[in-house]
């Protein structure tokens, strides 16, 4: 039993070195947007190639925003919405998030959240940005046009 404990003590003392680290790390990556920052951070994600990186991006921004987005304009509005046209749609979902957050101040968003919806629409289950959608059209005070989808059978396959 005495043998064991050193390996333990090592082990334990690793995994709390490396989950510190880890942590650190983490927190070097993640910045802290200041409101006044948020237009400037929002133009940046134009500029990021990878999807990946443009999500995160935009969760930092969605972060600044639920503190205040009394900095947000026009044009920050605008950059938002055309961040609807992207090819990912995990970055389509961060946007209406986003979008949403901002409120009725992001009216001018519809019709771009509106050329989106079509695109994952009818798709149910999973996380899409289907619901950011709805979410943002609630939050601007919109009421968006949906079409009709075929209803979903839940039920297990026959063989």
């Amino acid at each position: 039993m005495m043998r064991h404990f050193p390996r333990f003590a090592l082990f334990a003392t690793l995994l709390t070195v490396c989950s510190a680290t880890s942590v650190q790390s983490h927190a070097r990556r993640a910045t802290v947007i200041r409101p006044e920052n948020i237009g400037e951070a929002i133009a940046r994600v134009h500029l990021i190639a990878n999807p990946d990186q443009r999500f995160a991006a935009l969760e930092q921004i969605e972060t600044a925003l639920e503190r205040d987005s009394s900095h947000i304009d026009d044009s920050d509005v605008h950059a938002l919405a055309a961040l609807m046209s992207d090819d990912s749609d995990m970055v389509r979902f961060a946007a209406a998030t986003a979008i949403g957050l901002i409120g009725p101040r992001a009216a001018a968003a519809a019709p771009a959240l509106q050329a989106a919806l079509p695109r994952i629409e009818c798709e149910w289950g999973g996380h899409n940005s289907r619901a950011a959608i709805i979410y943002a059209f609630r939050r601007i005070g919109v009421t968006p046009v949906e079409r009709d989808c075929p209803p979903v059978d839940f039920r297990a396959p026959r063989h």
